[in-house]
């Protein structure tokens, strides 16, 4: 795992859960609480936004994340597969990084990818936090793409 140490913040359905595994392990931490502002520094501090949801309608903390290049690696559901763009090493596109079936070994293998990538890639992940900054799910944008289709039709 190169080293890295991971932050879990916030509250859930498996709290204790989460909790043994993070008191059994060095590199996690747990904060069992949600602090806005604390999330905040965390997502300035951080290389990687971790949000395996099941279910995610929409989802914004992805969208912060990458606002401050912390690149999102995310299951591909509702709001977090229509706001992540997968990385493609081919083509040198993405804006993070995601998995399909939702499964303990298909999280890690995203994860490992993105690590490795951190750690061998530099400028490619360097390329990547830049485009995720530029991203825009501004109301203006969206109201443009409605407008489009409005049209269309």
């Amino acid at each position: 795992n190169y080293g890295a140490r991971r932050i879990i913040i916030g509250t859930g359905e498996r709290e204790d859960q989460v909790l043994a595994k993070a008191l059994s392990t060095p590199e996690v931490y747990l904060v069992k609480r949600y602090d806005e502002n604390l999330a905040h520094l965390l997502y300035a501090a951080s290389d990687f936004f971790l949000r395996p949801s099941h279910f995610e309608p929409c989802g914004t903390s992805q969208m912060i994340s990458s606002r401050y290049g912390t690149l999102p690696i995310v299951h591909e559901i509702g709001g977090l597969k229509d706001t992540v763009k997968p990385y493609n090493q081919y083509e040198g596109t993405g804006t993070g990084f995601s998995f399909q079936g939702y499964s303990s070994s298909e999280l890690l293998d995203r994860i490992n990818h993105a690590e490795w990538l951190y750690r061998e890639n530099t400028n490619e992940w360097k390329a990547m936090a830049k485009r995720a900054m530029k991203e825009d799910w501004s109301w203006t944008n969206s109201s443009k793409k409605y407008e489009g289709l409005y049209d269309s039709l």
